[in-house]
């Protein structure tokens, strides 16, 4: 579904490399798939993507989610389409995830 190319250093508190572009393929939504470069931003610690061919629709960008019961703080991966998520890989990874993406409905 994700695959990586290339790599660029992250920021000095971050010791692994961040992939110039991510290739996603299979998404439900045929829009979303293609090519994810670099945007140069970083958010809660990890590189943030656009999409290559509509870079204000597409971002893949790792974020937060709080939980009501514990009130515990997880992170994943979100591939959304002007601020509304599409797909989900949860993981506390501060790269891309190349498995474990799920589509949300609703």
């Amino acid at each position: 579904f994700v695959g990586r190319a290339g790599a660029a250093p992250l920021a000095a508190s971050m010791p692994q490399e961040a992939p110039q572009a991510v290739f996603v393929e299979g998404a439900g939504s045929e829009a979303a798939n293609g090519i994810y470069r670099l945007s140069g931003n970083v958010k809660h610690g990890a590189p943030v993507y656009t999409h290559e061919d509509c870079s204000s629709c597409f971002t893949l960008a790792r974020e937060p989610s709080t939980s009501s019961k514990t009130g515990k703080t997880r992170h994943g991966w979100l591939i959304s389409e002007v601020g509304r998520p599409l797909y989900g890989a949860p993981t506390e990874a501060l790269l891309v995830p190349t498995s474990g993406w799920r589509a949300f409905t609703g």
